[in-house]
C-alpha cells in the first residue's frame, strides 16, 4: 500500500499538470448524460441507420408500451452516426453522437444500453429488447421497488 501511495505522491509532484488534467478528464467523462441522472433511466438505441430492421422494430415495441416508458421515467435517445434523437420524436439531442459511441464502446451496427437514474451501465444487448424484459430489469433496480411502495 504505501508502494502505491509514493507512486502516486511522485506522479502529483513531478508531473502536476499530467496528473491533474486526466483527472479533470475522467471526471467530465464519466457522466456524459448527467442532466438525466436521478430523474429519468434512459435506453439508448444505437442504429446506423433509422431504417435498421432491428431498430424499427425495437422503437414499434417501445411505442406499443408507451405508458411503460413513461411509469419508470425512461428516456429513449437514438443515436445514429450523424446525431442523436429523443424519444423517436425528430427532437435534436444536445449529445454527440459520436461521444456517446466512445464512452459507451460501440462497435457494433446495432446495440441498447439500459442506464439506470444513478447514471450506471444496467444492461446492454446487440438484439432487440422485448418491453417485458425491460420492465422486468427495470423493476428490480432498488429505485423503482421503492418508487413502486410510493405508488409511482
Amino acid at each position: 500500500m504505501a508502494h502505491y501511495l509514493f507512486l502516486y505522491a511522485f506522479f502529483i509532484l513531478n508531473f502536476p499538470g499530467i496528473v491533474s488534467e486526466n483527472l479533470f478528464k475522467t471526471n467530465q467523462q464519466t457522466m456524459p448524460l448527467q442532466e438525466y441522472q436521478w430523474k429519468n433511466r434512459v435506453l439508448l438505441i444505437f442504429s446506423e441507420s433509422p431504417e435498421d430492421q432491428n431498430y424499427k422494430q425495437q422503437i414499434r415495441l417501445l411505442n406499443e408500451n408507451a405508458d411503460g416508458l413513461t411509469e419508470r421515467d425512461l428516456t429513449v435517445l437514438s443515436v445514429f452516426p450523424d446525431r442523436v434523437e429523443k424519444n423517436n420524436a425528430r427532437q435534436t439531442s444536445d449529445f454527440s453522437a459520436l461521444s456517446l459511441r466512445q464512452y459507451y464502446k460501440i462497435s457494433t451496427s446495432f446495440t441498447i444500453v439500459l442506464i439506470g437514474k444513478d447514471g450506471g451501465e444496467k444492461r446492454r444487448t446487440q438484439t432487440i429488447l422485448k418491453p417485458e424484459e425491460l420492465f422486468g430489469i427495470i423493476d428490480a433496480m432498488p429505485m423503482r421497488r421503492a418508487e413502486m411502495e410510493k405508488g409511482r
